[in-house]
């Protein structure tokens, strides 16, 4: 039996975890208040899925450090953002937690497979 959180692991996982990323970016964006952090965690990490499946061992670990830095970069300007517009409020703290715990599971897919 599987535990849960390797489930988002599987690269069946990948293309359902950016489609949920995505609508969650694109609902917070329209002002339905959801939470982007976690919306950006998870396209980073269904996209961490798909290029570990997809990429070569041997090429991997330079394509893993360029999507680190891609979506470490986007992630940034999200929260940045965020923090100007609103302040550091409840909701934003619950959304980083949330998506700090998405981005743990990337890092260790990255240590993992490189």
């Amino acid at each position: 039996m599987q535990r849960p959180l390797s489930t988002l692991e599987s690269p069946a996982a990948a293309p359902a975890l950016m489609l949920a990323g995505v609508t969650m970016v694109a609902l917070a964006v329209l002002g339905s208040g959801l939470a982007e952090l976690t919306g950006v965690a998870l396209i980073a990490l269904g996209a961490g899925v798909a290029l570990v499946d997809r990429v070569a061992p041997a090429r991997r670990f330079e394509w893993l450090l360029l999507h680190i830095g891609v979506y470490t970069a986007l992630y940034l300007v999200f929260f940045t953002s965020r923090l100007d517009s609103h302040g550091l409020t409840p909701l934003l703290l619950a959304d980083a937690a949330c998506s700090v715990v998405l981005l743990g599971l990337l890092a260790k897919l990255v240590v993992r497979s490189s």
